[in-house]
């Protein structure tokens, strides 16, 4: 069984596009865990970001359940990540903040730097995952970098079978997150996956109990515009405790 932690982020993108202070990201965190959601998350970034400083402080304040924070791999806003101490951070690679992360962070590239980073968040007592993508290397880097467990990127899994990828595409890129789960499983990672799964794709990873948890937003909030988010989200609870 599978635990689901619920992005306000879409919310807050909604907000964004008229300017105005609804739909509010932190009420919709009440709903969410009213409905049976293992946590809440949101991202941390800068001013342009769809979840403010003001978010954050209060979800900090309002979320009862367990609080993840993603936050880009930037030195600047630990700072405030530490003060704010969420349950868990979640690392993820530098982009514009208008747009989801489509790649995991290169921990080839960055394992170094990424070390830090770690230390000084469970340092402070915040457990700390890694965004990745799902490649047996990286998932042994982010052991040797020191993280708590690792987030598996399966966007491209998502996308494939969203949209009509070929039979042989959507079984190689699921082939991968199954293997890198396998993987950080033995490796005592705690695998979580998040990257595009929704209703209708979920249901591939039925009888995969190595799987800690699911990190989703858009497709829950989207389905909440048509059944409300009481049921939305307690229709993906229902899914996650069936894997």
């Amino acid at each position: 069984m599978a635990g689901v932690y619920i992005s306000v982020d879409p919310v807050g993108a909604l907000r964004q596009t008229r300017g105005e202070m609804e739909p509010d990201p932190v009420a919709a965190a009440t709903f969410i865990q009213i409905a049976g959601a293992a946590g809440v998350a949101a991202s941390l970034g800068t001013e342009s970001s769809p979840i403010a400083e003001r978010d954050l402080r209060l979800l900090r304040e309002t979320v009862h359940t367990r609080l993840i924070i993603t936050i880009p791999a930037a030195a600047e806003l630990f700072g405030l990540a530490m003060d704010l101490r969420p349950d868990l951070c979640v690392l993820v690679s530098v982009h514009p903040l208008s747009m989801v992360p489509r790649s995991g962070i290169d921990l080839m590239v960055h394992h170094k730097e990424l070390e830090d980073s770690l230390k000084a968040l469970q340092n402070n007592g915040i457990r700390a995952l890694i965004f990745i993508d799902p490649q047996p290397e990286q998932v042994k880097l982010a052991l040797q970098a020191g993280a708590d467990g690792v987030v598996l990127n399966t966007h491209s899994f998502s996308q494939g079978y969203r949209h009509g990828g070929s039979d042989e595409q959507v079984e190689q890129a699921f082939g991968q997150v199954v293997d890198a789960i396998k993987l950080a499983h033995r490796l005592k990672l705690r695998p979580w996956l998040a990257g595009g799964l929704g209703y209708n794709n979920l249901r591939a990873f039925a009888g995969l109990p190595e799987i800690e948890h699911l990190l989703i937003g858009h497709s829950v909030i989207t389905q909440a515009l048509y059944v409300g988010l009481h049921k939305a989200v307690g229709d993906m609870v229902t899914m996650a405790n069936q894997l």
